[in-house]
Order: C-alpha cells, then sequence, then structure tokens
C-alpha cells in the first residue's frame, strides 16, 4: 500500500481501502502468531496472537458498521446451535492461564435455528473479547430458546437467545461509561439485521449469575 501525504483528505472509501488492507496484513500476522504457538509451542507470544485477533476484528467490526450506512444484511440459513457455539468456542484463543471458556446448552434450545453465522460469529467474538479482558476465571457461552412479546415492543417473540457472560466486575467497568463500545454496537446491527416476519432480534446487556457481565442475542 502507498504512503498517503500526511494532508490528504481520504474519503469514506479510500478509508475503508486502508483498514482493508491493515485487516488482511493482521490476518497474516495472526497466522505466523498461531504457528508459532500451535506448532512451536511458543507460549511466550500467546498474548501477541490473542491481542492480533482482537484487532483484526475490531477493524473487521469497522469495515462492517461503515459499508452500506451502517446497516447490515443478514443471510439467513439453517444451523444447529450447538455445533456452531463448538466452533465459535474452537476458534476463540484464550492464552494458558486466561479464564476457562465453558458452554452451555439449555434444554428448551431448538435443534434448528435459522440466522447469519457469519455475521453471529462475529458478534460472539466481539462479545468473547470483551469478556476475556475482565472475566476472573471463566466465561461461558450459551444457547436457549427464545421468549418475549411481539414487534411493537421490539422484542423477538421467539427463535434463538446466544448469550456470553462472566464472572468480572460487570459492565461499567471498561472505557465507556456501560463499559461496552464498538464490540456491543457491532453485537446490536448484527441482532438488528435479523428480521423474520413481524419480528427483529435485539441485544440485551445484563448482569449474569456469575457475578458479571452478559450479554444475550435475542434472534427471531
Amino acid at each position: 500500500m502507498a504512503d498517503l501525504p500526511l494532508n490528504a483528505r481520504m474519503t469514506p472509501l479510500a478509508l475503508q481501502a486502508v483498514v482493508h488492507d491493515l485487516k488482511n496484513a493482521l490476518g497474516s500476522l495472526e497466522i505466523e502468531l498461531e504457528r508459532l504457538v500451535v506448532q512451536q509451542g511458543l507460549t511466550q507470544v500467546t498474548f501477541a496472537h490473542v491481542h492480533c485477533s482482537q484487532l483484526r476484528m475490531r477493524l473487521l467490526g469497522f469495515l462492517l458498521m461503515t459499508s452500506d450506512e451502517g446497516r447490515l444484511t443478514a443471510r439467513v440459513e439453517a444451523h444447529n446451535p450447538e455445533d456452531f457455539l463448538c466452533e465459535v468456542r474452537a476458534g476463540f484463543v484464550i492464552p494458558a492461564d486466561g479464564p476457562r471458556l465453558d458452554m452451555s446448552i439449555a434444554a428448551d434450545c431448538p435443534p434448528t435455528a435459522f440466522f447469519d453465522d457469519r455475521l453471529v460469529n462475529l458478534a460472539l467474538h466481539a462479545l468473547l473479547a470483551n469478556a476475556a479482558r475482565f472475566a476472573r476465571s471463566r466465561i461461558v457461552i450459551g444457547a436457549a430458546q427464545g421468549a418475549g412479546e411481539g414487534m411493537d415492543n421490539n422484542v423477538a417473540k421467539s427463535g434463538l437467545v446466544l448469550y456470553c457472560e462472566d464472572d468480572g466486575p460487570g459492565w461499567g467497568s471498561g472505557a465507556t461509561p456501560d463499559g461496552s463500545g464498538l464490540g456491543t454496537s457491532i453485537c446490536d446491527a448484527v441482532a438488528a439485521a435479523h428480521v423474520s416476519v413481524r419480528r427483529r432480534g435485539r441485544l440485551v446487556l445484563t448482569t449474569s449469575d456469575l457475578g458479571g457481565a452478559r450479554a444475550e442475542l435475542h434472534l427471531p
């Protein structure tokens, strides 16, 4: 990528191109760091690998939020929630001395749900990255049957709830007043992109029974 003059005024498309280039560069670095951690067992670079992954995710979130005026369109397909969460869990790296990552599937969780796995995967990774920063010893991702009111109250009547919770200090511990930021903004947009007949998804931030923060993606 060519160097830009310091006084250059960048159009939104040019800015997206630069961010996309940086994201790809971080992706290459992330792969190399993962090779050092997994294949060569260099645990000393584990933190760098995790940090690189989180930075790449933040850039990817920026690209998604700034495309099409920040409006996401979900490409909905059928998925098994448990299988999907297994993939999410396997794809998120936590340092050896980091919190334990558990998975919980409720008895009432539907065997098949309809959502955009690409977008929801991004959302859950954003939530996991936030949880990994504050969790003391444990993070849980899970799935359950959704329930609620009708579309008039902006609540999905039924469907699927995917959540991430931790045993950290809870919302309000980060740099923003409510402890959220780009990660929860991405999740909010991802949830809202899922629309079915008179229902649409939403993001709910609450307190976990573990004592920390809990974020729920309610998908119709």
